[in-house]
C-alpha cells in the first residue's frame, strides 16, 4: 500500500516543492534497504528516492518507445509476420536467413 501525505515542503532557495509519499513494505523488503543503505552508507531515503527516479525515467521511455513503434506501424515500417517466422525457424541451421526488414523506409 502507498499512502500519499498531504505534506508539502520548500527547499531553501524556495524553488523546489516537495511532497511526502510513504508505502508499507514488508520487514523482509524493509531489512533488505536496510542492509544496502549500510553497504552505500547511504539513507534509506536517497535509494527510494532513486528507484522511484529510475522507475519514472523506465516508464517514460517505455512510452516514447510506444508512440515511435505506432508513429512506425502507421507508416507502413512493419514487418511481415510471416517473414519474422521463417527467419525465426531458420536460425540455429546452417541456411540461417538474414534479419528480414520492413517492406518501406
Amino acid at each position: 500500500m502507498i499512502r500519499i501525505e498531504a505534506h508539502y515542503e520548500s527547499s531553501i532557495m524556495g524553488q523546489t516543492k516537495t511532497r511526502a509519499v510513504s508505502a508499507c513494505v514488508t520487514l523482509e523488503m524493509a531489512e533488505k534497504l536496510d542492509r544496502i543503505a549500510a553497504d552505500y552508507s547511504c539513507s534509506q531515503e536517497l535509494l527510494i528516492k532513486q528507484a522511484l527516479q529510475d522507475l519514472i525515467d523506465q516508464e517514460e521511455q517505455r512510452h516514447q518507445m510506444t508512440l515511435e513503434a505506432l508513429a512506425a506501424v502507421d507508416e507502413g515500417r512493419v514487418v511481415a509476420h510471416d517473414d519474422v517466422m521463417q527467419w525465426a525457424k531458420s536460425l540455429g541451421t546452417e541456411n540461417a536467413l538474414s534479419v528480414p526488414k520492413s517492406g518501406k523506409r
